[in-house]
């Protein structure tokens, strides 16, 4: 249930979208949830609306972080979280990337 919150986003903004893309690519990142629960709970709650049918592709971003340590890079996320600890000092770590959510129109 965490991707509610992304998903109620892109679909508030796809229906400000004139004329309503075909197409797009969702870029989500890991710090947001799942690309398999954002799609399933989108495809839930655009069913009966003008949303209905949309072509989506997610792109998933992977989540980068620096600590004040001196380790930068990619950490693994398995789910939803609001703040990342660095793996070699346990502080919070700043987050680079992987909180992305952004729509993307195709063709």
């Amino acid at each position: 249930m965490h991707e509610l919150g992304s998903v109620q986003k892109v679909i508030d903004d796809l229906k400000k979208m004139d004329p309503i893309p075909k197409k797009v690519t969702i870029v989500m990142g890991k710090m947001r949830g799942s690309a398999r629960g954002f799609e399933d709970m989108f495809r839930e709650y655009t069913r009966d609306t003008e949303l209905e049918g949309i072509e989506m592709e997610i792109e998933q971003i992977p989540v980068k972080v620096k600590c004040e340590c001196g380790l930068e890079g990619l950490v693994r996320v398995t789910e939803h979280i609001h703040f990342v600890r660095c793996p070699k000092c346990g502080n919070v770590a700043d987050i680079l990337q992987g909180n992305e959510l952004e729509i993307k129109i195709k063709g």
